[in-house]
């Protein structure tokens, strides 16, 4: 749950910044790494859905399942787990590149290849 809240606040504060920077900056700037948001965004939300399997998983754990199924709710479990732990790290990453409009992607022209 930690995990998911924090991505989820790198987002919050991600949005904010690039909604303010469209009204005093260049527009293709500000969205010249939309995919990276994109990315950002799309983590949070299989974040998400990851703890509700996760609630499910452990909700059906508790209830002594048939070994087959525990092993299913287990790996569920774990699912979580990694992404939570190496996955969602990453939208911090993503935020504070994000966050600095950082204009490298930008800046590339196409002659230069």
């Amino acid at each position: 749950v930690s995990a998911l809240t924090a991505a989820l606040a790198e987002l919050k504060q991600t949005t904010e910044v690039l909604l303010g920077s469209m009204l005093e900056r260049d527009i293709d700037l500000v969205m010249a790494n939309s995919a990276v948001y994109l990315e950002c965004f799309g983590h949070v939300v299989v974040g998400w859905m990851w703890l509700k399997q996760g609630l499910v998983a452990a909700a059906a754990l508790e209830a002594s399942p048939h070994a087959d199924d525990e092993a299913f709710y287990r790996g569920k479990l774990q699912a979580m787990n990694y992404f939570a732990r190496w996955e969602l790290p990453h939208t911090r990453t993503w935020g504070q590149l994000l966050r600095s409009l950082d204009d490298t992607p930008y800046a590339m022209q196409a002659n230069w290849f």
